[in-house]
């Protein structure tokens, strides 16, 4: 399932589980000081769910993402590939994605291993020109990469997410 593509609609079957919020905490990450401080800290959320069918515990810490969830509330977990992506609230009828990054909770497109290697590729390259010529057109790509790999990864959790929707709310 590790393609290039947004994977067919055949592979994203999705499974529902009825469950209790059970524990819910909402904290922030502090981390270094000065500019480490603005890079590193972010909100967290601690949430434990609890099936109803066969009363096991799910504990869960979320990065950077607000759920609005309370201790007691009932929803219904979706599971893509036995991984949790989403819960939906019956009351409401809105669903929210537990995660911001679906292709790596899926583990889908490009690896991170790949991308390092083809920086590190690039950035040799950028050493390599400075000695035999500078102003060669390679010298820009370990600055240039690094925007095409985020935005794959912005456009592959993007289509992710619809393809997702499809399922939840119909095409």
């Amino acid at each position: 399932m590790n393609s290039l593509l947004v994977p067919a609609a055949d592979e994203l079957q999705p499974e529902y589980f009825d469950a209790t919020v059970t524990h819910t905490n909402k904290y922030n990450r502090g981390a270094g000081i000065y500019l480490l401080h603005f890079f590193f800290s972010g909100m967290m959320q601690d949430v434990v769910f609890k099936l109803d069918s066969n009363g096991t515990d799910y504990p869960m810490t979320l990065n950077n993402i607000d759920l609005a969830l309370y201790p007691g509330q009932r929803v219904k977990l979706i599971l893509i590939n036995n991984r949790m992506v989403a819960y939906i609230d019956p009351n409401t009828g809105n669903y929210q994605y537990i995660t911001n990054n679906l292709k790596k909770t899926l583990d889908m497109g490009i690896g991170i291993n790949w991308v390092l290697v083809v920086i590190v590729t690039f950035f040799l390259s950028f050493l390599l020109s400075n000695l035999y010529g500078p102003g060669t057109t390679l010298s820009l790509y370990p600055f240039f990469l690094p925007a095409v790999v985020w935005l794959y990864q912005r456009m592959y959790n993007y289509l992710l997410e619809k393809r997702i929707d499809t399922f939840i709310i119909g095409p």
